[in-house]
Protein backbone atom coordinates (compact mmCIF):
# COMPACT_ATOMS: atom_id res chain seq x y z
CA UNK A 1 0.00 0.00 0.00
CA UNK A 2 2.80 2.45 0.89
CA UNK A 3 4.61 1.64 -2.37
CA UNK A 4 1.45 2.64 -4.19
CA UNK A 5 1.10 5.88 -2.21
CA UNK A 6 4.66 7.07 -2.88
CA UNK A 7 3.98 6.81 -6.62
CA UNK A 8 0.66 8.65 -6.34
CA UNK A 9 2.21 11.48 -4.30
CA UNK A 10 5.30 11.86 -6.52
CA UNK A 11 3.85 12.01 -10.04
CA UNK A 12 1.73 15.21 -9.62
CA UNK A 13 4.86 17.38 -9.28
CA UNK A 14 5.83 16.41 -12.84
CA UNK A 15 3.25 18.81 -14.33
CA UNK A 16 5.93 21.52 -14.19
CA UNK A 17 7.94 19.70 -16.88
CA UNK A 18 5.98 16.76 -18.33
CA UNK A 19 2.34 17.83 -18.44
CA UNK A 20 1.18 15.52 -21.24
CA UNK A 21 -2.45 14.69 -22.02
CA UNK A 22 -1.74 11.17 -23.30
CA UNK A 23 -2.44 8.45 -20.74
CA UNK A 24 -0.27 5.35 -21.01
CA UNK A 25 2.49 3.58 -19.10
CA UNK A 26 5.22 5.35 -21.06
CA UNK A 27 3.91 8.82 -20.18
CA UNK A 28 3.21 8.00 -16.51
CA UNK A 29 6.63 6.41 -15.99
CA UNK A 30 8.23 9.47 -17.57
CA UNK A 31 6.17 11.72 -15.30
CA UNK A 32 7.24 9.70 -12.26
CA UNK A 33 10.91 10.30 -13.11
CA UNK A 34 10.30 14.03 -13.57
CA UNK A 35 8.29 14.07 -10.34
CA UNK A 36 11.32 12.75 -8.45
CA UNK A 37 13.44 15.40 -10.20
CA UNK A 38 11.16 18.29 -9.23
CA UNK A 39 10.66 17.22 -5.61
CA UNK A 40 14.41 16.76 -5.16
CA UNK A 41 15.04 20.25 -6.56
CA UNK A 42 12.33 21.87 -4.42
CA UNK A 43 13.74 20.28 -1.27
CA UNK A 44 17.29 21.34 -2.19
CA UNK A 45 16.09 24.95 -2.34
CA UNK A 46 13.99 24.72 0.85
CA UNK A 47 16.96 23.37 2.81
CA UNK A 48 18.73 26.73 2.45
CA UNK A 49 16.14 28.05 4.93
CA UNK A 50 14.66 25.10 6.81
CA UNK A 51 15.41 21.53 7.89
CA UNK A 52 13.33 19.00 5.95
CA UNK A 53 11.14 18.16 8.92
CA UNK A 54 7.54 16.96 9.13
CA UNK A 55 6.17 20.50 8.62
CA UNK A 56 7.91 20.70 5.23
CA UNK A 57 7.18 17.13 4.14
CA UNK A 58 3.51 17.44 5.16
CA UNK A 59 3.25 20.61 3.08
CA UNK A 60 4.58 18.68 0.07
CA UNK A 61 1.90 16.01 0.59
CA UNK A 62 -0.81 18.68 0.67
CA UNK A 63 0.52 20.28 -2.53
CA UNK A 64 0.54 16.88 -4.24
CA UNK A 65 -3.09 16.23 -3.24
CA UNK A 66 -4.14 19.68 -4.49
CA UNK A 67 -2.48 19.03 -7.86
CA UNK A 68 -4.30 15.68 -8.10
CA UNK A 69 -7.62 17.39 -7.43
CA UNK A 70 -6.83 20.11 -9.98
CA UNK A 71 -5.91 17.59 -12.68
CA UNK A 72 -8.13 14.72 -11.59
CA UNK A 73 -8.82 13.66 -15.18
CA UNK A 74 -5.14 12.68 -15.42
CA UNK A 75 -4.79 10.97 -12.07
CA UNK A 76 -8.18 9.34 -11.62
CA UNK A 77 -8.35 6.95 -14.54
CA UNK A 78 -8.07 3.19 -15.22
CA UNK A 79 -4.72 3.67 -16.99
CA UNK A 80 -3.24 5.58 -14.03
CA UNK A 81 -4.53 2.90 -11.65
CA UNK A 82 -2.90 0.23 -13.82
CA UNK A 83 0.39 2.10 -13.77
CA UNK A 84 0.55 2.67 -10.02
CA UNK A 85 -0.31 -1.00 -9.36
CA UNK A 86 2.46 -2.24 -11.68
CA UNK A 87 4.95 0.28 -10.30
CA UNK A 88 4.11 -0.53 -6.68
CA UNK A 89 4.43 -4.28 -7.29
CA UNK A 90 7.92 -3.79 -8.71
CA UNK A 91 8.82 -1.46 -5.83
CA UNK A 92 7.64 -3.99 -3.26
CA UNK A 93 9.57 -6.75 -5.02
CA UNK A 94 12.96 -5.01 -5.01
CA UNK A 95 12.60 -3.31 -1.61
CA UNK A 96 11.32 -6.18 0.52
CA UNK A 97 14.00 -7.53 2.90
CA UNK A 98 16.80 -5.83 0.98
CA UNK A 99 20.04 -4.43 2.30
CA UNK A 100 21.11 -0.87 1.61
CA UNK A 101 24.21 -0.23 -0.49
CA UNK A 102 27.20 -1.19 1.65
CA UNK A 103 29.23 0.41 3.06
CA UNK A 104 28.56 3.80 1.41
CA UNK A 105 24.96 4.03 2.65
CA UNK A 106 26.08 3.74 6.26
CA UNK A 107 29.07 6.03 5.74
CA UNK A 108 27.38 9.03 4.16
CA UNK A 109 24.16 8.38 2.16
CA UNK A 110 21.92 7.70 5.17
CA UNK A 111 23.55 10.07 7.68
CA UNK A 112 23.30 12.91 5.16
CA UNK A 113 19.55 12.26 4.86
CA UNK A 114 19.38 12.42 8.66
CA UNK A 115 21.17 15.78 8.62
CA UNK A 116 18.70 17.12 6.03
CA UNK A 117 15.79 16.00 8.22
CA UNK A 118 17.20 17.72 11.30
CA UNK A 119 19.18 20.74 10.05
CA UNK A 120 19.03 23.46 7.44
CA UNK A 121 22.12 23.78 5.29
CA UNK A 122 25.35 23.59 7.32
CA UNK A 123 28.19 25.71 5.98
CA UNK A 124 31.44 23.76 5.74
CA UNK A 125 29.73 20.40 6.30
CA UNK A 126 32.49 18.73 4.26
CA UNK A 127 34.84 19.40 7.21
CA UNK A 128 32.83 16.85 9.18
CA UNK A 129 32.99 14.23 6.40
CA UNK A 130 34.41 15.03 2.96
CA UNK A 131 31.84 12.79 1.27
CA UNK A 132 29.07 15.17 2.39
CA UNK A 133 30.42 17.51 -0.30
CA UNK A 134 29.38 15.24 -3.17
CA UNK A 135 26.16 13.58 -2.08
CA UNK A 136 23.42 12.75 -4.58
CA UNK A 137 20.42 14.98 -5.23
CA UNK A 138 18.34 11.86 -4.52
CA UNK A 139 19.17 12.22 -0.83
CA UNK A 140 16.92 15.30 -0.89
CA UNK A 141 14.03 13.25 -2.27
CA UNK A 142 14.70 10.66 0.45
CA UNK A 143 14.53 13.36 3.11
CA UNK A 144 11.24 14.61 1.64
CA UNK A 145 9.78 11.09 1.75
CA UNK A 146 10.29 10.87 5.52
CA UNK A 147 6.84 12.17 6.41
CA UNK A 148 3.74 11.49 8.49
CA UNK A 149 2.67 8.69 6.13
CA UNK A 150 5.90 6.74 5.62
CA UNK A 151 7.98 7.75 8.63
CA UNK A 152 11.65 6.79 8.47
CA UNK A 153 10.84 4.07 5.93
CA UNK A 154 10.19 6.73 3.30
CA UNK A 155 13.93 7.29 2.88
CA UNK A 156 14.35 3.99 0.97
CA UNK A 157 12.13 4.83 -2.03
CA UNK A 158 14.28 7.21 -4.11
CA UNK A 159 16.63 4.78 -5.90
CA UNK A 160 13.84 2.23 -6.37
CA UNK A 161 11.47 4.78 -7.95
CA UNK A 162 14.07 5.80 -10.53
CA UNK A 163 15.09 2.24 -11.43
CA UNK A 164 11.55 0.87 -11.69
CA UNK A 165 10.35 3.99 -13.50
CA UNK A 166 12.98 3.53 -16.22
CA UNK A 167 12.35 -0.22 -16.49
CA UNK A 168 8.60 0.27 -16.93
CA UNK A 169 9.22 3.10 -19.38
CA UNK A 170 11.42 0.83 -21.51
CA UNK A 171 9.10 -2.17 -21.26
CA UNK A 172 6.13 -0.05 -22.34
CA UNK A 173 8.08 1.15 -25.39
CA UNK A 174 9.20 -2.39 -26.20
CA UNK A 175 5.60 -3.56 -25.96
CA UNK A 176 4.46 -0.77 -28.29
CA UNK A 177 7.16 -1.61 -30.85
CA UNK A 178 6.35 -5.32 -30.68
CA UNK A 179 2.63 -4.72 -31.24
CA UNK A 180 3.37 -2.62 -34.32
CA UNK A 181 6.29 -4.86 -35.37
CA UNK A 182 8.28 -1.66 -35.60
CA UNK A 183 11.89 -2.77 -35.24
CA UNK A 184 13.95 0.36 -35.71
CA UNK A 185 16.93 1.88 -33.98
CA UNK A 186 14.99 2.89 -30.85
CA UNK A 187 13.68 -0.63 -30.32
CA UNK A 188 17.13 -2.21 -30.60
CA UNK A 189 18.74 0.35 -28.29
CA UNK A 190 16.21 -0.28 -25.50
CA UNK A 191 16.39 -4.02 -26.17
CA UNK A 192 20.16 -4.21 -25.58
CA UNK A 193 19.99 -1.88 -22.56
CA UNK A 194 17.23 -4.00 -20.99
CA UNK A 195 19.34 -7.12 -21.45
CA UNK A 196 22.05 -5.48 -19.35
CA UNK A 197 19.56 -4.23 -16.75
CA UNK A 198 18.04 -7.68 -16.30
CA UNK A 199 21.52 -9.21 -16.14
CA UNK A 200 23.35 -6.76 -13.87
CA UNK A 201 21.03 -4.08 -12.40
CA UNK A 202 18.49 -6.25 -10.61
CA UNK A 203 19.25 -5.74 -6.90
CA UNK A 204 18.30 -2.73 -4.76
CA UNK A 205 21.27 -3.41 -2.48
CA UNK A 206 23.60 -2.70 -5.43
CA UNK A 207 22.07 0.65 -6.41
CA UNK A 208 23.60 3.25 -4.07
CA UNK A 209 24.02 6.63 -5.78
CA UNK A 210 25.60 5.19 -8.93
CA UNK A 211 22.83 3.03 -10.40
CA UNK A 212 20.09 5.73 -10.43
CA UNK A 213 22.41 7.99 -12.42
CA UNK A 214 23.07 5.15 -14.88
CA UNK A 215 19.35 4.37 -15.20
CA UNK A 216 18.73 8.05 -15.97
CA UNK A 217 21.61 8.08 -18.46
CA UNK A 218 19.90 5.27 -20.41
CA UNK A 219 16.57 7.10 -20.15
CA UNK A 220 18.08 10.32 -21.51
CA UNK A 221 19.47 8.52 -24.56
CA UNK A 222 16.05 6.98 -25.19
CA UNK A 223 14.46 10.43 -25.05
CA UNK A 224 17.10 11.83 -27.42
CA UNK A 225 16.39 9.01 -29.89
CA UNK A 226 12.70 9.88 -29.67
CA UNK A 227 13.55 13.44 -30.66
CA UNK A 228 15.73 12.31 -33.58
CA UNK A 229 12.93 10.03 -34.80
CA UNK A 230 10.14 12.57 -34.56
CA UNK A 231 12.32 15.58 -35.44
CA UNK A 232 11.00 17.17 -32.27
CA UNK A 233 13.20 20.15 -31.39
CA UNK A 234 12.27 20.49 -27.69
CA UNK A 235 15.49 20.58 -25.74
CA UNK A 236 14.61 21.86 -22.28
CA UNK A 237 13.31 18.66 -20.60
CA UNK A 238 16.42 16.79 -21.64
CA UNK A 239 18.55 19.56 -20.14
CA UNK A 240 16.68 19.06 -16.86
CA UNK A 241 17.41 15.33 -17.10
CA UNK A 242 21.06 16.03 -17.86
CA UNK A 243 21.41 18.29 -14.82
CA UNK A 244 19.69 15.68 -12.65
CA UNK A 245 22.12 12.99 -13.82
CA UNK A 246 25.08 15.24 -13.00
CA UNK A 247 23.58 16.08 -9.60
CA UNK A 248 23.35 12.36 -8.93
CA UNK A 249 26.85 11.51 -10.11
CA UNK A 250 29.24 14.35 -10.85
CA UNK A 251 31.56 11.99 -12.74
CA UNK A 252 28.86 11.75 -15.44
CA UNK A 253 29.13 15.46 -16.25
CA UNK A 254 30.23 14.61 -19.85
CA UNK A 255 26.63 13.50 -20.47
CA UNK A 256 26.05 17.16 -21.35
CA UNK A 257 27.75 16.57 -24.73
CA UNK A 258 24.98 14.19 -25.79
CA UNK A 259 22.46 17.04 -25.99
CA UNK A 260 24.41 18.45 -28.94
CA UNK A 261 22.56 15.94 -31.11
CA UNK A 262 19.47 18.12 -30.68
CA UNK A 263 21.02 21.59 -30.99
CA UNK A 264 20.49 24.17 -33.70
CA UNK A 265 20.15 27.95 -33.73
CA UNK A 266 16.34 28.11 -33.62
CA UNK A 267 16.26 25.42 -30.94
CA UNK A 268 18.67 27.39 -28.74
CA UNK A 269 16.63 30.59 -29.17
CA UNK A 270 13.35 28.85 -28.25
CA UNK A 271 14.94 27.18 -25.25
CA UNK A 272 16.42 30.41 -23.86
CA UNK A 273 13.07 32.18 -24.21
CA UNK A 274 11.12 29.53 -22.29
CA UNK A 275 10.11 29.89 -18.63
CA UNK A 276 11.45 26.40 -17.99
CA UNK A 277 14.92 27.64 -18.90
CA UNK A 278 14.74 30.20 -16.10
CA UNK A 279 13.69 27.44 -13.72
CA UNK A 280 16.56 25.25 -14.93
CA UNK A 281 19.05 28.04 -14.30
CA UNK A 282 17.62 28.71 -10.85
CA UNK A 283 17.95 25.02 -9.90
CA UNK A 284 21.46 24.85 -11.34
CA UNK A 285 22.58 27.99 -9.49
CA UNK A 286 21.00 26.69 -6.26
CA UNK A 287 22.94 23.45 -6.58
CA UNK A 288 26.19 25.31 -7.28
CA UNK A 289 25.63 27.61 -4.27
CA UNK A 290 24.86 24.57 -2.11
CA UNK A 291 28.19 23.06 -3.15
CA UNK A 292 30.00 26.30 -2.36
CA UNK A 293 28.38 26.61 1.07
CA UNK A 294 29.07 23.01 2.10
CA UNK A 295 32.61 22.66 0.69
CA UNK A 296 34.01 25.95 -0.60
CA UNK A 297 33.97 24.52 -4.15
CA UNK A 298 31.52 25.03 -6.98
CA UNK A 299 32.00 21.40 -8.00
CA UNK A 300 33.70 19.26 -5.37
CA UNK A 301 36.49 18.06 -5.49
CA UNK A 302 37.52 19.85 -8.72
CA UNK A 303 40.23 22.03 -7.20
CA UNK A 304 40.03 24.74 -9.90
CA UNK A 305 36.44 25.48 -8.77
CA UNK A 306 37.45 26.04 -5.12
CA UNK A 307 38.25 29.27 -3.32
CA UNK A 308 40.87 29.58 -0.58
CA UNK A 309 39.31 32.84 0.65
CA UNK A 310 36.23 31.09 2.08
CA UNK A 311 36.47 30.38 5.81
CA UNK A 312 35.43 26.72 5.60
CA UNK A 313 37.40 25.91 2.45
CA UNK A 314 40.25 23.40 2.84
CA UNK A 315 42.16 23.28 -0.46
CA UNK A 316 44.82 20.91 0.88
CA UNK A 317 42.21 18.31 1.89
CA UNK A 318 40.24 18.86 -1.34
CA UNK A 319 43.32 18.28 -3.49
CA UNK A 320 44.11 15.15 -1.49
CA UNK A 321 40.55 13.84 -1.92
CA UNK A 322 40.67 14.59 -5.65
CA UNK A 323 43.96 12.78 -6.20
CA UNK A 324 43.22 9.78 -4.01
CA UNK A 325 39.70 9.36 -5.46
CA UNK A 326 41.16 9.29 -8.96
CA UNK A 327 44.05 7.09 -7.85
CA UNK A 328 41.72 4.61 -6.14
CA UNK A 329 39.64 4.25 -9.31
CA UNK A 330 42.85 3.63 -11.27
CA UNK A 331 44.26 0.92 -9.01
CA UNK A 332 46.40 2.83 -6.48
CA UNK A 333 45.14 0.70 -3.58
CA UNK A 334 46.09 -2.48 -5.48
CA UNK A 335 49.78 -1.60 -5.52
CA UNK A 336 52.10 -3.23 -3.03
CA UNK A 337 52.95 -1.06 -0.02
CA UNK A 338 56.55 -0.61 -1.10
CA UNK A 339 55.35 0.59 -4.52
CA UNK A 340 53.12 3.24 -2.92
CA UNK A 341 55.96 4.30 -0.64
CA UNK A 342 58.22 4.95 -3.63
CA UNK A 343 55.69 6.60 -5.92
CA UNK A 344 53.84 9.88 -5.55
CA UNK A 345 50.12 9.50 -6.26
CA UNK A 346 50.31 12.64 -8.43
CA UNK A 347 52.79 10.80 -10.65
CA UNK A 348 50.77 7.58 -10.58
CA UNK A 349 47.57 9.16 -11.95
CA UNK A 350 49.29 11.08 -14.74
CA UNK A 351 50.44 10.00 -18.22
CA UNK A 352 48.81 6.55 -18.02
CA UNK A 353 51.32 5.41 -15.37
CA UNK A 354 48.30 3.80 -13.74
CA UNK A 355 47.35 1.57 -16.66
CA UNK A 356 49.46 -1.42 -15.66
CA UNK A 357 48.07 -1.51 -12.10
CA UNK A 358 44.52 -0.90 -13.34
CA UNK A 359 44.70 -3.63 -15.98
CA UNK A 360 45.81 -6.27 -13.44
CA UNK A 361 42.59 -6.02 -11.44
CA UNK A 362 39.95 -3.53 -12.59
CA UNK A 363 40.22 -4.42 -16.28
CA UNK A 364 39.78 -8.09 -15.43
CA UNK A 365 36.67 -7.25 -13.39
CA UNK A 366 35.21 -5.28 -16.31
CA UNK A 367 35.96 -8.12 -18.74
CA UNK A 368 34.38 -10.64 -16.37
CA UNK A 369 31.21 -8.56 -16.03
CA UNK A 370 30.93 -7.53 -19.67
CA UNK A 371 31.85 -10.81 -21.38
CA UNK A 372 28.46 -12.56 -20.93
CA UNK A 373 26.63 -9.44 -22.10
CA UNK A 374 28.81 -8.91 -25.17
CA UNK A 375 28.79 -12.61 -26.12
CA UNK A 376 24.98 -12.78 -25.86
CA UNK A 377 24.58 -9.54 -27.85
CA UNK A 378 26.90 -10.74 -30.63
CA UNK A 379 25.05 -14.07 -30.74
CA UNK A 380 21.71 -12.24 -31.13
CA UNK A 381 23.10 -10.06 -33.92
CA UNK A 382 24.51 -13.08 -35.78
CA UNK A 383 21.21 -14.92 -35.36
CA UNK A 384 19.26 -11.97 -36.77
CA UNK A 385 21.74 -11.61 -39.64
CA UNK A 386 21.43 -15.24 -40.70
CA UNK A 387 19.75 -15.25 -44.13
CA UNK A 388 19.04 -11.50 -43.88
CA UNK A 389 19.31 -9.21 -46.88
CA UNK A 390 22.72 -7.62 -47.13
CA UNK A 391 21.36 -4.23 -48.10
CA UNK A 392 23.19 -1.39 -46.38
CA UNK A 393 20.71 1.33 -45.43
CA UNK A 394 22.95 4.39 -45.39
CA UNK A 395 20.13 6.91 -44.91
CA UNK A 396 18.80 4.94 -41.93
CA UNK A 397 22.09 4.76 -40.05
CA UNK A 398 23.66 8.12 -40.93
CA UNK A 399 21.63 10.11 -38.41
CA UNK A 400 22.63 7.70 -35.62
CA UNK A 401 26.35 7.66 -36.38
CA UNK A 402 26.49 11.20 -34.99
CA UNK A 403 24.90 9.96 -31.75
CA UNK A 404 27.44 7.12 -31.64
CA UNK A 405 30.35 9.55 -31.97
CA UNK A 406 28.90 11.80 -29.24
CA UNK A 407 28.38 8.83 -26.91
CA UNK A 408 32.08 8.00 -27.24
CA UNK A 409 33.05 11.30 -25.54
CA UNK A 410 31.68 10.43 -22.06
CA UNK A 411 33.09 6.90 -22.42
CA UNK A 412 36.56 8.24 -23.21
CA UNK A 413 36.47 10.79 -20.39
CA UNK A 414 35.37 8.08 -17.92
CA UNK A 415 38.25 5.84 -19.01
CA UNK A 416 40.85 8.61 -18.71
CA UNK A 417 39.67 10.01 -15.37
CA UNK A 418 37.91 7.35 -13.30
CA UNK A 419 37.88 3.92 -15.01
CA UNK A 420 36.13 2.05 -12.20
CA UNK A 421 33.24 0.01 -13.62
CA UNK A 422 30.52 1.26 -11.28
CA UNK A 423 31.40 4.87 -12.02
CA UNK A 424 30.80 4.74 -15.76
CA UNK A 425 29.19 1.53 -16.98
CA UNK A 426 26.24 3.44 -18.46
CA UNK A 427 28.64 5.17 -20.87
CA UNK A 428 30.02 1.79 -21.96
CA UNK A 429 26.62 0.07 -22.30
CA UNK A 430 25.19 3.08 -24.15
CA UNK A 431 28.04 3.12 -26.65
CA UNK A 432 27.76 -0.64 -27.27
CA UNK A 433 23.95 -0.56 -27.50
CA UNK A 434 24.06 2.27 -30.04
CA UNK A 435 26.72 0.38 -32.02
CA UNK A 436 24.72 -2.88 -31.95
CA UNK A 437 21.57 -0.99 -32.97
CA UNK A 438 23.30 0.66 -35.94
CA UNK A 439 24.53 -2.74 -37.09
CA UNK A 440 21.02 -4.20 -36.96
CA UNK A 441 19.20 -1.34 -38.69
CA UNK A 442 21.77 -1.42 -41.48
CA UNK A 443 20.23 -4.70 -42.72
CA UNK A 444 16.76 -5.78 -43.78
CA UNK A 445 16.00 -8.44 -41.19
CA UNK A 446 13.32 -11.10 -41.01
CA UNK A 447 10.60 -9.29 -39.05
CA UNK A 448 8.98 -12.47 -37.75
CA UNK A 449 12.31 -13.82 -36.53
CA UNK A 450 13.09 -10.56 -34.74
CA UNK A 451 9.61 -10.50 -33.18
CA UNK A 452 9.65 -14.06 -31.84
CA UNK A 453 13.23 -13.93 -30.59
CA UNK A 454 12.81 -10.54 -28.93
CA UNK A 455 9.67 -11.62 -27.11
CA UNK A 456 11.43 -14.73 -25.77
CA UNK A 457 14.51 -12.78 -24.62
CA UNK A 458 12.52 -10.00 -22.94
CA UNK A 459 10.25 -12.47 -21.14
CA UNK A 460 13.27 -14.53 -20.07
CA UNK A 461 15.12 -11.43 -18.85
CA UNK A 462 12.10 -10.17 -16.91
CA UNK A 463 11.66 -13.63 -15.40
CA UNK A 464 15.29 -13.60 -14.27
CA UNK A 465 14.84 -10.15 -12.73
CA UNK A 466 11.70 -11.16 -10.83
CA UNK A 467 12.96 -14.63 -9.86
CA UNK A 468 16.24 -13.37 -8.40
CA UNK A 469 14.37 -11.00 -6.14
CA UNK A 470 11.77 -13.59 -5.11
CA UNK A 471 14.52 -16.09 -4.28
CA UNK A 472 16.34 -13.40 -2.31
CA UNK A 473 13.20 -12.70 -0.28
CA UNK A 474 12.51 -16.38 0.47
CA UNK A 475 16.13 -17.10 1.40
CA UNK A 476 16.64 -14.07 3.67
CA UNK A 477 16.20 -14.05 7.43
CA UNK A 478 13.04 -12.12 8.27
CA UNK A 479 13.80 -11.97 12.00
CA UNK A 480 15.06 -8.40 12.16
CA UNK A 481 13.92 -4.98 13.35
CA UNK A 482 11.64 -3.09 10.93
CA UNK A 483 10.93 -6.19 8.81
CA UNK A 484 10.27 -6.32 5.82
CA UNK A 485 11.76 -2.90 4.97
CA UNK A 486 15.38 -2.60 3.81
CA UNK A 487 17.91 -2.60 6.64
CA UNK A 488 18.94 1.03 7.03
CA UNK A 489 19.38 1.31 10.79
CA UNK A 490 22.53 -0.81 11.02
CA UNK A 491 24.74 -3.19 9.06
CA UNK A 492 24.08 -6.21 11.28
CA UNK A 493 21.55 -8.91 10.53
CA UNK A 494 19.12 -7.74 13.20
CA UNK A 495 19.06 -4.14 11.93
CA UNK A 496 18.97 -2.79 15.48
CA UNK A 497 19.21 1.00 15.70
CA UNK A 498 22.77 2.19 16.14
CA UNK A 499 23.57 3.92 19.41
CA UNK A 500 26.12 6.50 18.30
CA UNK A 501 28.49 8.31 20.66
CA UNK A 502 27.58 11.92 21.50
CA UNK A 503 30.22 14.65 21.20
CA UNK A 504 29.63 18.31 22.03
CA UNK A 505 31.39 21.20 20.34
CA UNK A 506 30.51 24.75 21.32
CA UNK A 507 27.18 23.53 22.67
CA UNK A 508 26.22 21.69 19.45
CA UNK A 509 25.62 17.94 19.58
CA UNK A 510 27.52 15.78 17.09
CA UNK A 511 27.69 12.01 16.91
CA UNK A 512 30.11 9.36 15.79
CA UNK A 513 29.58 5.58 15.53
CA UNK A 514 31.11 3.11 17.91
CA UNK A 515 34.29 1.41 16.73
CA UNK A 516 33.64 -0.82 13.75
CA UNK A 517 30.13 0.62 13.24
CA UNK A 518 28.60 3.18 10.87
CA UNK A 519 26.53 6.34 11.36
CA UNK A 520 23.57 4.89 9.40
CA UNK A 521 20.26 6.81 9.60
CA UNK A 522 19.24 8.98 12.53
CA UNK A 523 18.01 12.56 12.78
CA UNK A 524 21.34 13.94 13.97
CA UNK A 525 24.65 15.34 12.76
CA UNK A 526 26.87 12.26 12.50
CA UNK A 527 30.39 12.00 11.10
CA UNK A 528 31.69 8.52 10.55
CA UNK A 529 35.24 9.49 11.55
CA UNK A 530 34.27 11.70 14.49
CA UNK A 531 35.43 15.30 14.81
CA UNK A 532 38.81 16.56 13.65
CA UNK A 533 40.90 18.05 16.48
CA UNK A 534 41.14 21.23 14.38
CA UNK A 535 37.38 21.50 13.79
CA UNK A 536 35.78 24.73 14.98
CA UNK A 537 32.17 25.85 14.89
CA UNK A 538 30.46 29.21 14.57
CA UNK A 539 26.79 30.01 15.02
CA UNK A 540 25.85 32.75 12.57
CA UNK A 541 22.21 33.92 12.29
CA UNK A 542 20.89 30.43 13.17
CA UNK A 543 23.31 28.78 10.70
CA UNK A 544 26.12 26.44 11.73
CA UNK A 545 29.55 27.05 10.20
CA UNK A 546 32.17 24.29 10.43
CA UNK A 547 35.76 25.21 9.65
CA UNK A 548 39.27 24.00 10.39
CA UNK A 549 41.63 26.07 12.49
CA UNK A 550 44.98 25.10 10.97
Amino acid sequence: MLSLLIVVLTIPFSIILANEDTQNLYVYSKQLIFGVLIISSIVLIINFLFPINYYITTSLIIISILIILRYKEKFISPVFLKFIIIQSLFLTLILSESNVYRPDAGLYHLPYIGILNSEKIILGLSNLHFRYAHTSILQYFSAASNNIIFGDNGIVFAQALISVGVIINFLSLINRFLKKKEFGFHFYFIFFVLIFIFYKMNRYSEYGNDAPAHFLYFFLISELINIIKKKNKKLINNLFLTLFIIQNKILLIPVFFLNIVNVNLSNIKNTIKSKKFLLLNFIFISWIVKNLLTSGCLIYPAIFTCSDSILWSDLKKTLEVSRYSEGWSKGWSDLEQFERDNLEIKEFISDFNWFDAWSKKHLKIIIKIMSPYIILSIFIICFYFFKSRKKLKIIEIRKYLYLLSLSFIPLLIWFINAPLFRYGYSTLITFLSILFSIILVSRELDINKVYKTSVVIIIFGLTVFVSKNILRIFSSDNNYYNYPWPKFYSMDKKNNKSSNIEIKLNGVKFYKPKEGKYCMYSKSICGNYGLSKDLKILKKNSYLVLYLDN
